[in-house]
This record gives structure tokens, sequence and C-alpha cells, in this order.
């Protein structure tokens, strides 16, 4: 394994001070997965989008009705590119 990959000079590196896109998406969907700096900055865009977590409900809910219409016409197997993280309602 690369140790490389584990350093702060990685460009991989998981910087908890910065906030992060799925992270966000994860606190408004109700997730665990965030830190203080993506909480806050997901009350910023709050401000701006109120209905948010609306829609991120409503996307998540399509693509589950789509993988569900999918599976009964005869596919099994998934690729989905951005699932979001799990979070207590979405495993």
């Amino acid at each position: 394994m690369n140790e490389l990959a584990f350093s702060p000079e990685a460009e991989a590196y998981l910087d908890t001070a910065v906030p992060n896109k799925d992270r966000i998406l994860n606190y408004l969907s109700g997730g665990a997965a965030n830190f203080k700096v993506d909480r806050k900055a997901a009350k910023k865009i709050l401000k701006i989008i109120p209905s948010l977590p609306k829609w991120i409900w409503l996307r998540r809910a399509f693509v589950q009705e789509a993988a569900y219409s999918l599976y009964q016409s005869g596919f099994n197997q998934f690729l989905d590119l951005d699932s979001d993280m799990p979070s207590e309602t979405h495993l």
C-alpha cells in the first residue's frame, strides 16, 4: 500500500477543515458522516435554498424507483456513481 496516500501531502488527503459536498449532502439528508465545517456550510446553503433537503430526498427516491423499475425489467446489476454516503434511512 502506498503510504503517501495517507499523508497530508497526498492529493486525496481528507481535510476535515474544508467543507465537502458529499458530507454536506449527508448532513442535509439526516446522516452522521459529517463534520462541524460541513454543517456550517449546509446552514449557509439553506439560507439561500431552504427546500434543498426536500430535493435531496426526491433525488434519492427517484434513483431508488428507477433501479427498482430496471430490476423488474430484468436488469440485476447497477452502477451508481453518486449515491451519497449512507444515512439511517438510505443504506
